[in-house]
Order: structure tokens, then sequence, then C-alpha cells
């Protein structure tokens, strides 16, 4: 037989209303959060879009400055460049280019660690 609701001890009544509260209350945070992480979204996807608009603005203006030192690094640019500021630069001739040989590449690691070790004796006034 179906019970009469008004005769529910108040105990029972207040629990269902605490659960229809708290079921609320769970659908609107729900809601809230959804909402949120779709701003958040939105705001992300726009930044997104503006940082590669600027990625591409950057490498369009370094492709730019590359052509343009290329163009400087020219030897027909240095060259024209020189007789603009007259500077009456001339390329040196063969007998005044000395050329140095790396003779160090060549010594095995322990001889080169065994002559440095010696030179800063001899330099701090300690013979070896």
């Amino acid at each position: 037989m179906i019970r009469n609701r008004k005769k529910l001890p108040v105990a029972v009544r207040f629990g269902l209303a605490v659960k229809l509260f708290l079921l609320c209350l769970i659908v609107c945070l729900f809601g809230i959060g959804y909402v949120g992480q779709k701003n958040q979204l939105y705001f992300l996807s726009s930044q997104y879009k503006e940082l590669e608009r600027d990625l591409s603005r950057l490498q369009r203006e370094n492709a730019i400055q590359a052509r343009k030192l290329d163009s400087l690094q020219s030897l027909s640019e240095l060259e024209a460049r020189i007789n603009e500021m007259n500077l009456d630069l001339v390329p040196p001739l063969p007998h005044e280019v000395v050329r140095l040989a790396d003779e160090l590449s060549e010594w095995p690691e322990t001889e080169r660690n065994h002559l440095y070790v010696e030179a800063r004796l001899q330099s701090d006034g300690r013979v070896p």
C-alpha cells in the first residue's frame, strides 16, 4: 500500500531535498567547468594563431636579413664599399703572406699534456 508522503519523517524529506540540491549543484558545476574550458580553448587557439603569425613574420624577416647578409659579404659588394670609403686597400703580395702550420694537432695527447705542464712549471719559476 502507498503511504502518504506527509507522514514521512522530516529527516527523509530533508535528505531528499539535500540529494536534489547536490545533484543540481553538480550539474551546474559541470556546466561552469565546460564553459570555462571552452573559453580557455578559444583563448589558447587565438594565442596559438597569433604566435604562428609572429613566427611566419620572423621567418620572412630572417630570410630577408640572410639575403642581405649574403649580398653584403659578396666580394663585389665588399670591393664597392672599399672604393666608396676610399680605404685604398690592396691584396697582400705573396711574400707578405705568412702561413702557420698547426703542429699541436699532430702530437699525441700525452705529449701535449706533458708540454703544457712543463710550460706551466717554467712560467711559475719552478723547473721540472
